[in-house]
């Protein structure tokens, strides 16, 4: 996309030209939200240098033609594309044969190459979009970012900001999206995302990124227990049955496993709570307490500056929110499971 054509301004062009050309088209612009939000993109590059010149660097650089030979690769034309076979379509870039989906953009090249699924005949064991095309796009544990490019997800629709949203997968099949400021919002399930704010999404949900809509599949959808932790249940006895101060609960994530006490468990930055997480400086001294009272665990935020979240939720400070197994609980930055 021709930055330079879409504000009417020459390569040469200085920051102030930029600006005039801006505040030139923007009226017209605005009748029609696609074309604004192309404008505005072409702006935001162009007025920052860096940008700029990152921008500059990687228009004028053509397509490696090496980048498939001596591989087995071979080049064909596609459009005012060249695809390498053997390489993403959508970025080129090389993926070794045992790549289920593409490392840069997330493309599921299995759909385009015929190579097998990632996680063999049953099919990928991670969360996946799935567009009204067909195209598939693999989200990874952790965090993957949407953007329209050089991001996770990449979705090159001029709806789409450079960084759109994020998605957050803890153990396969948790899966939280946030939607980070962009200009044409999120939705889910057509209900709007607010900007900053953390949702857990189901199988099968809807999800529309600007114009851009996809449907989401997790696979192995785990049901959360909404029963009183201390409530019958054949084959489980209950948790105050299972004697002393051990209930088996317990929190587990990147940051380790920590066992949780059958009466009152902190957590914080500091020394001298049950659970320290002193790599997170979004967690506060004194950042929250899980509850175990008649049977049942509670979390609790202390009133933290970052916040508490309960299956991307933010918690009320001081408000009990009650805990089911396979919950997914967020202190500041660092994410756990909480597991019976």
């Amino acid at each position: 996309m021709d930055y330079y054509a879409i504000l009417g301004v020459s390569q040469s062009a200085t920051e102030s030209e930029i600006r005039t050309a801006m505040r030139e088209k923007t009226p017209a612009a605005q009748q029609d939200p696609d074309k604004f939000a192309i404008l505005m993109d072409a702006f935001e590059t162009l007025k920052d240098p860096q940008k700029r010149t990152e921008y500059d660097t990687q228009r004028n650089t053509p397509p490696s033609l090496e980048q498939g030979r001596g591989q087995g690769g071979w080049v064909q034309g596609m459009g005012s594309a060249l695809v390498i076979a053997g390489a993403c379509p959508i970025c080129n870039t090389m993926a070794p044969a045992d790549e289920g989906f593409c490392s840069e953009c997330g493309y599921m090249l299995a759909s385009h190459i015929g190579s097998p699924n990632l996680g063999g005949g049953g099919g990928s064991p991670l969360p996946k979009l799935i567009e009204e095309s067909g195209r598939e796009l693999m989200l990874r544990v952790g965090e993957s970012i949407v953007g329209r490019e050089g991001a996770d997800v990449a979705l090159p629709h001029p709806t789409i900001s450079r960084r759109h949203a994020r998605f957050i997968v803890s153990g396969g099949n948790h899966v939280i999206l946030e939607d980070l400021g962009s200009t044409n919002g999120t939705k889910i399930a057509g209900q709007p995302l607010p900007a900053g704010n953390q949702k857990a999404l189901t199988n099968g949900q809807a999800i529309q990124f600007g114009s851009v809509k996809l449907t989401i599949q997790i696979p192995n959808v785990p049901q959360p227990e909404r029963r009183s932790l201390g409530a019958k249940d054949p084959g489980r006895a209950p948790i105050a049955a299972l004697g002393g101060t051990n209930t088996g609960a317990r929190l587990e994530g990147p940051a380790g496993v920590h066992t949780l006490k059958a009466t009152v468990t902190t957590v914080g930055r500091k020394a001298g709570n049950d659970i320290v997480l002193t790599g997170d400086s979004f967690v506060s001294g004194s950042h929250a307490k899980i509850v175990f009272e008649t049977g049942t665990y509670k979390v609790i935020d202390i009133g933290s500056t970052n916040g508490t979240r309960l299956n991307g939720n933010k918690l009320t400070a001081n408000v009990p929110e009650t805990l089911a197994s396979g919950d997914m609980i967020q202190f500041g930055q660092t994410g756990f499971t909480f597991k019976i």
